[in-house]
C-alpha cells in the first residue's frame, strides 16, 4: 500500500518537481536526479510530516531544499539560461512552450499563445512557472509554499505576472477579432 501511495504522489508531483528545477535552471539529467532525491527523502522521512503546515508545503520545503543541497555539493548556481536541447524538454512536458515566432497563417490562437508563453518563460522563468501553476488550479497557499514567499507577496507577485505576460500576448489579439 505504501509503494501504491508513493507511485500515486510520484504521478502527481514529479512533473511539477522536474519542471521547477529545469526553470530554475538545471539540466535535465540534474533535474531527474533530484527529483528521485526528493522521493526518497519523502518515503525516508514521511513520519515526520507533523500535519502542522499543508502538506504541500512540506513536499515543496524537500524540493527547496533538495535544490539547494545539490547547489551546495556542485559549488554551482546555474543561470537560468537553458540550452536548446533542454527547452525542447520542457516544451514537451509544458504543451504551451515553444519559441516565440509569429505565427504562420493556418496556426490557431493556441499556437500564438504556446508560443508567446514559451517566449515569456525564457524572459521570466519563475513568473511563467507561478503562472502555469494558477493555471493548472494550484491555490495561492501552495503557489506561495513553491516560491518561498506569503500568501500576501504571492497574490502580488501573480498580478505582476499577469501584466508582464500581456506584452507577450499581444500579437495573439488579431486572432480574438476572426472569432
Amino acid at each position: 500500500m505504501r509503494d501504491q501511495g508513493v507511485a500515486a504522489l510520484y504521478r502527481k508531483y514529479a512533473p511539477h518537481f522536474r519542471k521547477f528545477y529545469l526553470y530554475q535552471g538545471m539540466n535535465t539529467a540534474d533535474a531527474e536526479d533530484i527529483v528521485q532525491e526528493v522521493f526518497i527523502k519523502i518515503v525516508r522521512h514521511g513520519d515526520s510530516f507533523s500535519g502542522e503546515s499543508p502538506f504541500e508545503a512540506w513536499l515543496w520545503s524537500i524540493v527547496r531544499n533538495s535544490m539547494n543541497d545539490h547547489f551546495r555539493r556542485t559549488k554551482v548556481r546555474p543561470s537560468v539560461n537553458m540550452t536548446d536541447e533542454e527547452w525542447d524538454i520542457l516544451q514537451n512536458e509544458s504543451a504551451a512552450m515553444r519559441t516565440y515566432d509569429p505565427p504562420p497563417k493556418g496556426e490557431t490562437l493556441e499556437d500564438c499563445v504556446g508560443q508567446a508563453f514559451a517566449a515569456f518563460a525564457k524572459k521570466f522563468s519563475e513568473r511563467a512557472h507561478v503562472l502555469s501553476m494558477t493555471m493548472e488550479g494550484f491555490d495561492t497557499a501552495h503557489i506561495a509554499a513553491v516560491i518561498n514567499r506569503t500568501p500576501g507577496a504571492t497574490r502580488e507577485f501573480i498580478s505582476q505576472s499577469r501584466k508582464r505576460i500581456e506584452e507577450f500576448m499581444r500579437p495573439c489579439r488579431e486572432y480574438l477579432s476572426a472569432v
